[in-house]
């Protein structure tokens, strides 16, 4: 019994800090490139390896691909290029396919400004 209760409060104490961070970076604006980013906590209640402290958006544009793709399944986030509106038989470069891991990212972390300011400069450069 005593055990739900703490799950109980753990869960709570994820979703209200998880929502704080949201409002926090969704007043980050496309070109503060050194603001930093608050990572949200973990279903398990844990940050990722890799996003344990806030990170500049250009930290997070620069972070290896590997790195990327291990904060998103911490997450149990997609790794594909759906944020981009793009599916597996679309043909993209390992830039385009990236940038959408990014937007994925820096949506769930409420970036939204971020991430809809990186797909405006992909449309500018790839129109559908």
């Amino acid at each position: 019994m005593a055990s739900e209760y703490a799950r109980a409060d753990t869960d709570e104490v994820v979703r209200r800090t998880n929502l704080a961070v949201q409002l926090v970076n969704g007043q980050i604006a496309h070109s503060a490139r050194y603001a930093q980013v608050q990572p949200k906590i973990c279903r398990d209640g844990r940050f990722p390896n890799e996003f344990r402290a806030p990170k500049t958006v250009e930290e997070l544009r620069s972070m290896d691909p590997s790195s990327l793709d291990r904060v998103l399944g911490a997450y149990q986030l997609p790794t594909d290029m759906r944020s981009l509106r793009l599916t597996s038989r679309d043909t993209a470069s390992s830039k385009v396919a990236n940038l959408a891991k990014l937007c994925t990212l820096f949506d769930f972390l409420g970036a939204s400004r971020i991430a809809d300011h990186e797909r405006l400069k992909r449309n500018a450069i790839m129109p559908f």
